[in-house]
């Protein structure tokens, strides 16, 4: 993964993982993270 991907990468998971975290109060990091990538396959 070069850095453009990694940026990408960032900047769409800060994106879910604020709309998730505003969904689920009670969601922890490993969570999102999980769901994220759930989404993504």
């Amino acid at each position: 993964m070069d850095q453009g991907e990694k940026r990408e990468y960032t900047r769409k998971y800060t994106r879910f993982a604020a709309r998730y975290a505003r969904d689920h109060p009670e969601a922890d990091e490993d969570e999102i993270e999980q769901k994220y990538n759930e989404s993504n396959q």
